[in-house]
Order: structure tokens, then C-alpha cells, then sequence
């Protein structure tokens, strides 16, 4: 399993602190998200400065980033116009929305969406390696669900246009069931399923049946839920105890 700490950013001095404990941690990188920011502007937030720290320190570092508000067609345009206006020296290596369909509400709606996101990646050929991580049956979305075969399902026909089918517990903090997870790699295919939700090292075996999994994690690694301050003990536990679990 590869794990990637979640960074709850507050200023980017703390961000690289932080990413310097997943480093030290030897996690396969972080993600960095910015609960404070506004929706409609992270121009100068405290995400792009904090992507830019990071990265200029750790050049060759996994790091992903999750534009809270928006669409994935709108974070993947933000980013090419990033680059575009050197805002940003290299891309993200992965951007993570967690709903893959923008909050569709109908399955055509969510087709429409994906369909249109994957045509403006073949027109910009440097976005296609920016891995798409979508929310699939993802916690506060119109089509989370804990049922093993839904999920499945749901995973089965998104994952043509999602690189890494992304999904999760009920809620923050709150880890989903094994079964879904099983049932919801095999749909997604081998090395194509994340989970965002709820793993600590106290229930991250029970996932031992996906041993190519992605996780990203922050509650459990947390001084307090969005602290944004890890636990160096609890980042490096979790770490070993996926990297074992892939071994």
C-alpha cells in the first residue's frame, strides 16, 4: 500500500514542516488540501504558496493537492492556467475532488461531465499526467453509499475516466468497510483504488486483501481532527504498517 498524509495547510511554513514528517516518515508523499480557502480564488491562498514551498524543497516528492469547491473540470483549467502563468513551477502529480461527477445528479449528468474532463486533458496533453483521483461513493455526496455492491458498481463504470477511483467511510475520520473496499478494487482494477476516509494504524490490516491500495490519511495522524500538525510516531506507524502489508 502507498500512503500519502493529508496536510491541513494553515500557512506554507507549516506545510513543509509537516511534509518533512511524511519525508522523514519514508510515506510516498503528501497531499496538500486548505480548508480556509475560498471556493472561487486560490490565487496567492495560502495552497498555492504552501504547493510552491513544498515542492521547491522537495523537487522530486509525490505531492497532490485538492482545490476544495472545485469541479474537476475547473481544477484541472486552474492548474493549466497556473502553469501557464508560471505560478507554479511543475504540475501536481495527482488532484483529488472528491466527487468525480461535480455533484451530478443523474448518471447521464455524471457521463457528460467526465466525458468533457477527458476531452480538455487530450487537448492539454500535460494535464493526462496529473493523475485524476475522483470520489466515488464518497462521503457528502449525492452518491455515497456503504453497500459493497453499489459501490462496485458505481466503481465499474466511472473508472474508464478516473486514473485512481477514490472513495470512503460515512464521514470524516469514519473508516468504510472492508467489504466495500474489496468489493470496490476489484471493480476499480489493480492499483486504481484510494480510500480517504477513516485508516489508522489500529484497523489498516483489516485492508490487507488490497495490498496495491492508495491511502490518504490526516485524522488519525493528527494532533485533533484538522490540526494540521502530525504525530511523528503515528505518521511512521502507518507507513510501515502499509508498506508491510505490500511486501
Amino acid at each position: 500500500m502507498k500512503v500519502y498524509p493529508v496536510v491541513h495547510i494553515h500557512n506554507p511554513e507549516q506545510a513543509l514542516e509537516q511534509t518533512q514528517i511524511a519525508v522523514d516518515a519514508q510515506a510516498d508523499g503528501v497531499f496538500l488540501i486548505h480548508h480556509g480557502a475560498a471556493a472561487s480564488q486560490y490565487d496567492g491562498d495560502a495552497l498555492i504558496d504552501s504547493f510552491n514551498k513544498v515542492t521547491s524543497e522537495n523537487p522530486t516528492l509525490f505531492v497532490g493537492m485538492n482545490y476544495l469547491g472545485y469541479s474537476p473540470l475547473q481544477g484541472y483549467a486552474y492548474t493549466q492556467d497556473l502553469l501557464d502563468r508560471g505560478v507554479i513551477q511543475r504540475a501536481p502529480d495527482a488532484l483529488w475532488f472528491d466527487d468525480a461527477t461535480d455533484y451530478a445528479k443523474t448518471f447521464g449528468g455524471a457521463m457528460k461531465g467526465l466525458r468533457r474532463l477527458a476531452e480538455y486533458r487530450e487537448d492539454h496533453p500535460g494535464l493526462k499526467k496529473i493523475a485524476f483521483m475522483g470520489g466515488v461513493s464518497f462521503k457528502y455526496t449525492e452518491w455515497y453509499t456503504a453497500d459493497p455492491a453499489e459501490s462496485a458498481r458505481m466503481a465499474e463504470q466511472l473508472a474508464p475516466f478516473v486514473d485512481v477511483v477514490t472513495t470512503s467511510g460515512a464521514g470524516t475520520g469514519s473508516p468504510p468497510s472492508a467489504e466495500k473496499i474489496t468489493a470496490m478494487g476489484r471493480a476499480a482494477g489493480p492499483g486504481r483504488l484510494a480510500v480517504a476516509s477513516g485508516i489508522s494504524i489500529e484497523n489498516i490490516a483489516d485492508y490487507s486483501d488490497q495490498p496495491d491500495m492508495t491511502v490518504l490519511v490526516a485524522s488519525s495522524l493528527e494532533t485533533e481532527k484538522y490540526s494540521g500538525i502530525f504525530i511523528p510516531e503515528r505518521v511512521r506507524a502507518v507507513v510501515e504498517a502499509a508498506h508491510a502489508i505490500s511486501q
